[in-house]
This record gives C-alpha cells, structure tokens and sequence, in this order.
C-alpha cells in the first residue's frame, strides 16, 4: 500500500506508457478474472442469473423485428436476422463507450493500493462486456440460423470482424477512461451521442433504403464495424471500403488515445 498519492505518481512514472500498454495486456490472468467477478456480481442472488441476458434479447429482438419489418415491407426472414446481429453489436460498442467514463474512477480503490498498470482496468471493463456479448450474440446467431441466412462459408471473415470489433474498444476504453476520470460529467453527453448514433446508423434500416443518399450510411464509421461482422454471419463478403475505414478507424483511434493516455496518465490518480 502507498503511503501517498507522490509514491504512487512516482510508481507509476517508472514505466512509460508503451510498458504500460504491453504489461496491462499480458497481465490477462488478472483483468479476465476481475471481468469475470464483475458479471457474476451484476446477477448475485439472481435466480435466473446470467440468462436474463439471452431472455432480454430474445425479447427485444423479435419486438423490433416483427415491428420494423411491417413498417419498413421487408420480409421478416430478409429482415429479422439484420437487425439481431445489428442490434447485439451495437448494445456491445454502446455498452464499452459509456462504461469506459468509469473506468478508472470504479477502480480507485485498487489503483490507490496496488501497483498495476491502469491498463490492467480497461481490458477489464473491455472482457466484462465481451462475455456479456457472447451471450447475446448467442442469439443473434440462432435468429440468422432459423431464418436460413447463416453461412458457415465466411466464417473466417466473420472472426476477423469479432476480433477488430473487440480491439475498438481497447482504444475507446483507454480515451474515454481518461477524459472521464477528468471530467465526470461526460456522462450524459456521451449517452445523448449514442443514442443519436443509434438512429443514423444502419441498425434498424438498411443502407439500400437511402438510394442514392446512401453515403450517409457509408461515412459513418459505426456502420462498417458492424457490417465487417454482420456481413459474414448472414453470407455476404463486406465491402474493401468497410475494411478500410475500420483499419483507418482502429489507427487513429490507437493514436489519440496512446497521445492523451501518454500525457496524462500521471495525473490520473490526483483526479480520483
């Protein structure tokens, strides 16, 4: 245990950020375990336990679907495994951007004591929501197989877009950890930009709906990381252009979150 917050700053500043980076993603023992604690505390005492999770989308799965599907005159077997796969990858990257604010913040208990790398704590939150999402994905998978759209053919593309998806939220996690940390009143503005995000992203409509307004969807970033997994599962090849964007989405993103991370990551223990 620390005497002061000047020996931890001191601990700390030992190692650069790079160090940082590399020994809190080696040290997997440690956040996989602490994620694994954070889902099985989320449904102590629950009797249902962690299939609430598989009951809740099922439920509002096949709501949206039967729903948009009348709304939209999509045949619900086209449209019922497009928007379970959308509306599963999306809860996900949701799901790691608003808890990424408190990332640090829901650690300081273990920052202030133990000598870890602060990265340790955003794989963390990053492996929580992954097993949470495997759950749900679960039946994303049931719902294209049901319907006749799932094709084992793209595979391989379709765990090439799972493992690029899971690395966005390493860079979202370690950016958002910091600016949270600072200011604590992030919260309701990313939460009001997701929520926007949510409705101009192809989730619930299709690209092909806009004509010839289709660049709409494609200069948004959030479509191609869910096509570049949505695509596969359903037995479609994604477009170079998904790639491309998500490949210059995940250079940019490394960038400026090792640049604020770099900067102020001896300070964030004097913000807790």
């Amino acid at each position: 245990m620390f005497d002061s917050k000047e020996d931890m700053m001191v601990s700390y500043s030992k190692n650069s950020a790079t160090n940082d980076l590399v020994v809190g993603l080696l040290d997997w023992p440690l956040w996989s375990r602490l994620g694994w604690y954070d889902v099985v505390a989320r449904y102590r005492r629950s009797w249902v336990g962690p299939l609430w999770m598989i009951a809740t989308t099922i439920i509002f799965v096949v709501s949206l679907g039967i729903v948009y599907s009348v709304l939209f005159k999509i045949a619900i077997k086209d449209y019922m495994p497009f928007v379970a796969l959308g509306t599963v990858i999306w809860t996900y990257i949701s799901a790691v951007t608003s808890e990424s604010l408190q990332t640090f913040v829901e650690a300081e208990v273990y920052m202030k004591q133990v000598n870890r790398s602060p990265i340790v704590y955003c794989c963390r939150v990053v492996w929580r929501n992954t097993i949470i999402f495997g759950n749900q994905l679960i039946v994303a998978l049931l719902v294209a197989v049901v319907f006749g759209k799932f094709s084992i053919y793209y595979f391989p593309l379709a765990v090439l877009g799972l493992v690029i998806l899971i690395v966005q939220g390493v860079w979202i996690n370690i950016l958002l950890g910091v600016l949270g940390t600072r200011f604590r009143d992030l919260g309701p503005l990313v939460q009001n930009l997701i929520q926007i995000c949510f409705f101009v992203t192809p989730i619930l409509w299709q690209p092909d709906s806009l004509g010839s307004n289709r660049w709409i969807a494609e200069i948004n970033p959030a479509y191609h990381l869910i096509q570049i997994l949505r695509a596969p599962i359903l037995g479609q090849t994604p477009e170079a252009v998904s790639y491309i964007a998500v490949i210059g989405l995940t250079v940019v993103g490394f960038g400026v979150a090792f640049y604020f991370y770099q900067k102020f990551r001896h300070r964030i223990v004097y913000w807790l």
